[in-house]
């Protein structure tokens, strides 16, 4: 059981980290213009967000010495990438005619209901009662399925992380290999 969850998580990192790397690429090579106003929707989400997650742990903004304006600050950068992350899979989307089915929203559900330990019912009636959420899963999905024909159409090579070698001086940092 344990082992299972161990190797479930470490999937899940190495599918996250190859997610992370095809977002970084896209963006790389894609030049354009990103809307002031989806960036500022964007860090506004952020920043509502960390605010929630300080409320549910009890702590407050001021304890920790943060603004908003500050959070907003540190994670412009972030909000950016985001939407032109968004902006680029939307545009995958659209050229290849992308849907979410009933059967795989059903799976879906099916899946969340399994992670989060609830019955099926209880998520599908959350939803049924937030349909922008349902919407926001369902594009979720959608995007998922974009980075998954990214993944099929491309050349993924899996690379041994370099490995430091031994300084003979302490004080020396270890050499990276070539």
């Amino acid at each position: 059981m344990i082992a299972d969850n161990l190797e479930q998580g470490y999937a899940k990192r190495i599918e996250q980290e190859l997610h992370e790397q095809i977002y970084s690429e896209l963006i790389s090579r894609s030049d354009f213009e990103v809307p002031d106003a989806m960036v500022a929707m964007e860090l506004e989400g952020i920043v509502e967000e960390a605010v929630r997650s300080f409320a549910y742990r009890n702590i407050t903004m001021e304890e920790l010495g943060l603004t908003r304006e500050s959070i907003a600050e540190n994670y412009r950068d972030t909000a950016f990438k985001q939407v032109k992350r968004h902006l680029l899979l939307g545009k995958i989307m659209d050229q290849e005619s992308l849907a979410v089915s009933d059967d795989e929203l059903e799976d879906a559900l099916n899946e969340m209901a399994e992670n989060f330990k609830q019955p099926v019912e209880e998520i599908k009636k959350h939803y049924d009662q937030n349909k922008d959420k349902l919407e926001f899963f369902k594009h979720t999905l959608l995007e998922k399925k974009a980075i998954k024909l990214i993944i099929e159409s491309s050349k993924i090579e899996d690379v041994e992380p370099e490995k430091a070698e031994a300084a003979d001086n302490e004080n020396e940092p270890a050499a990276l290999e070539d």
